[in-house]
């Protein structure tokens, strides 16, 4: 039998090595505590102060706009030719339109299809005011002012000739607002009277 060498003799006496353990760390300990529904959605006092006030502003004007009238006055030119001139009532709810339209035939030996033939010979003007709301002393409405004229000559009866003209009115009783579009297209708006009617 082969002897061993004490260095091997001693290799195996020696005990297994220790492998230490993964060191565990505990989740932290975290309370809770369920909030009545009445709470859970709480705000400071001066914000929701300041949300109903917004809503009852919100709430005077709806009513406002709807007791209220205005009556404005248009002009409408295009190259020093009046298209359109008078008085128009709007409302809260109801706006006011004028529209004014007429169509003639092409001239003899105009090609064009059914769309640009119906379009070619149409004549009309058209004027809206709408969306008006009144604020304290003034009046807002938004306003369109349309043109189409008829083509003159055949080569013109391939292209649309429209102008339109829109925006937003604000002013006060006796103001007059211009405002100027392609073509020389022009329209003053005056503020005649503003109404809100009694309790």
């Amino acid at each position: 039998m082969p002897l061993l060498s004490p260095a091997l003799l001693l290799l195996a006496a020696a005990p297994p090595p220790v492998v230490a353990a993964p060191v565990v760390i505990a989740p932290p300990v975290v309370t809770t505590r369920s909030l009545p529904d009445n709470d859970r959605y709480r705000m400071p006092g001066d914000a929701r102060a300041r949300i109903e006030q917004q809503r009852l502003e919100r709430e005077a004007q709806r009513q406002r706009d709807m007791r209220s009238r205005a009556t404005v006055a248009a002009d409408v030119t295009i190259g020093g030719e009046r298209l359109w001139k008078g008085t128009l009532l709007v409302g809260g709810r109801n706006g006011a339109s004028i529209d004014r339209s007429e169509a003639q035939a092409l001239p003899f030996g105009c090609e064009v299809d059914d769309e640009a033939r119906s379009m070619a010979e149409r004549n009309s003007f058209g004027l809206r005011l709408q969306n008006a709301e009144f604020p304290e002393g003034r009046v807002t409405v938004r306003f369109n002012v349309s043109l189409q004229r008829p083509a003159a000559t055949c080569a013109e009866a391939q292209f649309t000739r429209r102008i339109e003209l829109s925006g937003s009115l604000q002013f006060k009783p006796g103001e007059t607002v211009t405002v100027t579009g392609d073509g020389g297209l022009v329209a003053r708006f005056t503020l005649v009277r503003r109404e809100v009617a009694k309790d």
